[in-house]
């Protein structure tokens, strides 16, 4: 059952649902990943990669350091962001609900490969 304070939560997503610290929810939500802070009620967004088809699996790396998000794409795309960065920025940010702008995300690294014609990944997993 999803909490009452995620709306718009995707749940068919594969680890659709991360609490980055004690008052920070991560969270797919259509074409967009929300943090949710739950002190102050605010939402802060990170748009899915243009020209994506929606966000298929999400994983959080075991330090919380790391969010992977895997998007389905006519070759399967898999981002992985720096969301120990991330979360310093957005508690300095104390504004409503803002869109983050992708130019000032840290990103990790973009995974996609030639050798495979998959569309999506099905699942994702820090090891």
């Amino acid at each position: 059952m999803t909490p009452k304070f995620l709306f718009g939560h995707k749940g068919d997503v594969k680890g659709n649902l991360f609490f980055l610290d004690n008052t920070t929810v991560c969270y797919p939500c259509g074409h967009n990943v929300v943090f949710y802070s739950i002190d102050d009620n605010s939402q802060k967004f990170i748009p899915g990669i243009e020209g994506s088809e929606g966000i298929t699996a999400m994983a959080l790396s075991h330090n919380r350091k790391h969010l992977a998000v895997c998007e389905a794409a006519t070759k399967a795309i898999c981002s992985v962001y720096n969301v120990g960065k991330m979360l310093e920025t957005f508690k300095e940010k104390k504004s409503a609900n803002i869109v983050i702008d992708i130019t000032t995300v840290k990103k990790k690294r973009i995974l996609v490969s030639n050798d495979y014609n998959a569309k999506s990944f099905i699942s994702v997993d820090f090891c």
